[in-house]
């Protein structure tokens, strides 16, 4: 069993996300991983196992386990009895044993930590408090039996973290943001870990700076930020050497609203993600190097690089191939050979990728999006409307296609209905509010599409196709100068013809009208062509 505790001198550097980041890759990759939660004073580890659900309710945890020795004098009772399971949505993965803080939703959690009398553990007149966490480990390598036993640590320098890195951790991965707090807390329990071995024998100590800000034009500069760090632990610490591994933000937003009417999504790979996989490495650099299941992932991870990097599609599609036969139990891999037969209109495999990222993983919603649009693209809209629905967790995007799907099948009434729930999740929304407007146009309710419309132009005045339903609503009406007006500033800001493609029938009652073929010939509009 290796152990191996994550530590910050500080919190907010993002500590329980690195160490869930490893526990899931180990998980993936089948080894058996028990990991748990000793930040007792802020616990909150099992929130970053988003894609892993609990086998039951916690009732007890670790608290719970020292608590009952400290009242009773021992605690014969199985660790097993005071854990519970991750279970993978991912099918390809193992479960993940999980020893969490205790029920931290409960009072009695917090009496009982607070009753727990440390320095008597410790410095009493009979400590017993190290024979007793190295009975704990001993019991979580005959009972559970992990391959491997991952330990969030509590912050600061306390006898609770004292017990995590120096009496039961094997290596030791330390964290920290780039200020002078972190870096000065980091620096000195380096140098207690280290003790009497400046060369670094004994415990194997990892440092990850991490939240770095990524640019990729500012590379050089974050180099030099680098090894100047490193030349400072090395002459504070005494080292002939030392590493240090990066784990960068991302600044990614999640964009809900899209005036493409088909766009796909995907499961990126961001650049921290990259990051924790170059942390994953070093951490087990010895460990797993030559495992020849590590080998082959490792080989389709490139494979996925090379996909990630090259803009030909064909070759693209040769490189996420490769990574397929390689790592088969990927369902990204799956998500994005689909995407890439969509490219070269190869509907029908394209479903068949989706459809065994789906058998593996059927948590992801955006597997079901984009299964929706692949069936949405083959006119087969039954389809396509259960798997918009299957996705509604998606978000607005979800509902925007179900909205179109069910308008394209004549079923007005239930688009509005759509519409209205992606409205309820984003009242801002602009596509929504002028989809809605203009299917309430349809319905004749043109107050109601008068309110949503104005309010869309209100949030995001630069859209064409908003004063384009405007004016459509004006013309419905009969309010025929209102309609040129607002005809006449959709073009100028740039409608296209495709814009319009669903409401010939407004413009159609125009086509005699000299001013407005002046207007449709002096932007180069052609209604013939809005099919």
């Amino acid at each position: 069993m290796k152990t191996i505790t994550f530590y910050s001198y500080k919190g907010g550097v993002g500590r329980s996300l690195a160490l869930s980041q490893i526990a899931i890759r180990l998980s993936i990759l089948k080894k058996k991983v028990c990991v748990l939660d000793f930040d007792l004073d802020a616990p909150g580890l099992r929130f970053k196992f988003k894609d892993y659900n609990l086998s039951k309710p916690i009732t007890k945890g670790i608290v719970d386990y020292i608590y009952d020795f400290s009242s009773n004098g021992e605690n014969k009772a199985p660790i097993k009895n005071y854990v519970v399971k991750l279970k993978p949505v991912n099918k390809a993965a193992s479960e993940i044993t999980f020893i969490s803080a205790g029920d931290i939703l409960g009072n009695g959690y917090w009496k009982k930590l607070s009753m727990i009398n440390w320095a008597d553990m410790f410095y009493g007149k009979n400590p017993h408090g190290v024979a007793f966490f190295l009975e704990l480990k001993s019991k979580i390598e005959k009972e559970i039996a992990p391959d491997y036993f991952l330990i969030d640590s509590r912050t600061g320098i306390t006898d609770i973290s004292g017990i995590t890195l120096k009496l039961l951790a094997d290596q030791v991965v330390v964290l920290a943001v780039n200020n002078p707090e972190n870096i000065f807390g980091s620096k000195k329990i380096i140098k207690n870990l280290l003790g009497d071995n400046p060369a670094g024998e004994g415990q194997k100590i990892d440092f990850v700076l991490t939240r770095l800000p990524y640019s990729s034009t500012e590379i050089e500069l974050e180099n030099k930020m680098i090894e100047n760090l490193r030349e400072d632990f090395k002459q504070n610490l005494n080292l002939a050497d030392f590493g240090i591994s990066v784990i960068h933000s991302d600044v990614q937003i999640k964009m809900n609203d899209s005036y493409v009417s088909h766009r796909l999504s995907l499961p990126e790979q961001s650049t921290s993600t990259r990051d924790y996989l170059k942390l994953f490495d070093q951490i087990t650099e010895n460990s797993l190097k030559k495992d020849e299941l590590i080998l082959r992932i490792r080989e389709g991870e490139l494979e996925f690089e090379k996909y990630q990097s090259e803009n030909n599609w064909e070759l693209k599609l040769k490189h996420i191939s490769k990574a397929i036969d390689l790592s088969p139990n990927n369902y990204i891999y799956y998500a994005h050979r689909g995407i890439a037969y969509h490219q070269f209109g190869r509907l029908d495999d394209a479903i068949a990728d989706y459809t065994a990222a789906i058998k593996m993983n059927d948590n992801d919603p955006v597997l079901k999006f984009n299964m929706g649009h692949f069936y949405e693209q083959k006119n087969e809209l039954e389809k396509a409307l259960h798997y918009f629905g299957l996705a509604e967790t998606y978000g607005v995007d979800a509902f925007l296609a179900k909205s179109r799907v069910l308008f394209n099948m004549g079923k007005i009434e239930e688009s509005i209905i759509a519409l209205t729930r992606a409205l309820e999740i984003n009242p801002l929304s602009p596509q929504a509010l002028n989809s809605r407007a203009h299917q309430l146009r349809i319905l004749g309710r043109y107050a109601e599409a008068f309110t949503d419309i104005s309010k869309a132009i209100e949030i995001e005045p630069g859209q064409p196709i908003f004063f384009a339903t405007l004016a459509e609503v004006y013309a419905a009406q009969d309010k025929i100068d209102e309609f040129y007006l607002n005809f006449s500033i959709a073009l100028s800001k740039g409608l296209k013809t495709a814009s319009i493609r669903t409401s010939k029938d407004v413009y159609a009652r125009f086509k005699d009208e000299k001013r407005f073929n002046e207007l449709l010939q002096k932007y180069k509009i052609f209604l013939d062509e809005a099919d």
